[in-house]
């Protein structure tokens, strides 16, 4: 799965009876010499409009380039506004044959998740590199 980096948010409303669900789908990576995108992620989130719940789909992260033969691993943590940081454990990247990258996923997608307030901050971080990639959910 190939991400163009910057890319601005995406915001679906689809048909809904009473009330339009806004589906987002937010992609950020950040450079790193001559890579678009040495380290990148993605979340899915979706809200019924008016609302300040967000529901949390999945969390993806990827990283490259990447070496056959070795392991790569990667978390997902999130601050609710005012809370404290909540850390998932290390996850082990899958490695996509005939690419130079290897990825990681958390949640189901589609309707799914647990609901965070509006504002909540929500990064991924990959052992090894220094930093972590952020973004708040709106």
């Amino acid at each position: 799965m190939a991400l163009l980096c910057p890319a601005p948010t995406q915001a679906v409303a689809l048909p809904a009876a009473k009330t339009a669900v806004i589906d987002q789908r937010v992609p950020l990576c950040r450079a790193s010499g001559s890579l678009r995108c040495a380290q990148s992620m993605v979340v899915r989130y979706w809200y019924q409009r008016g609302s300040d719940q967000r529901r949390l789909s999945w969390v993806y992260a990827s990283r490259e380039p990447v070496s056959k033969g070795r392991t790569y691993v990667a978390r997902w943590s999130y601050r609710v506004p005012g809370g404290v940081w909540k850390t998932s454990g290390w996850k082990q990247l899958r490695h996509m044959p005939r690419a130079k990258f290897a990825e990681v996923g958390w949640g189901k997608g589609g309707r799914t998740g647990r609901a965070y307030p509006r504002g909540t901050q929500v990064c991924t971080e990959h052992k090894g590199i220094k930093g972590r990639l952020c973004l708040s959910l709106k």
